[in-house]
């Protein structure tokens, strides 16, 4: 099935390279990274914004573990675009799944100013997860711990 609708895809993009972005997205979503490597490569350069070529190419570092070439990506992205909520929260993503939970929340709430209104409940729900992770302590909590 991946096949065809690889097959598919690619008569997609042939028609509106503007929405390459956001099919390459949902193949990384779907974990089809092959299938998204390969349209990747092929449509590089036909990218309208220069800072999804950086978020595609980190999805895709993201999704085959490769985190310390994803975070260098996504810093090269924000020296294009500071402001970028996605990149930053790609950032926040990769600080996440390698343990640095506080550099994870700041870049989340860094992301939270720049975002647009219908991402911030979104970023809010990532913040209170990372919270929930077992290894996530709060200044206080370490404070007390010292003092127990």
């Amino acid at each position: 099935m991946i096949r065809r609708e690889g097959f598919l895809l690619y008569e997609c993009l042939e028609d509106d390279k503007h929405n390459i972005a956001e099919l390459l997205k949902y193949l990384v979503k779907l974990g089809c990274i092959r299938q998204a490597k390969d349209i990747f490569n092929q449509y590089r350069t036909s990218f309208p914004r220069k800072q999804d070529v950086y978020f595609i190419a980190a999805a895709i570092a993201i999704a085959e573990n490769r985190f310390a070439e994803a975070e260098h990506i996504v810093a090269q992205g924000l020296a294009i675009d500071c402001g970028n909520s996605e990149l930053i929260c790609q950032a926040a993503d990769i600080y996440n799944k390698t343990g640095r939970l506080h550099q994870a929340i700041y870049k989340y709430q860094q992301a939270l100013v720049v975002a647009a209104d219908s991402e911030t409940a979104k970023i809010n729900t990532l913040i209170e997860d990372v919270k929930q992770t077992s290894e996530y302590i709060t200044v206080q909590q370490a404070i007390m711990s010292i003092f127990a």
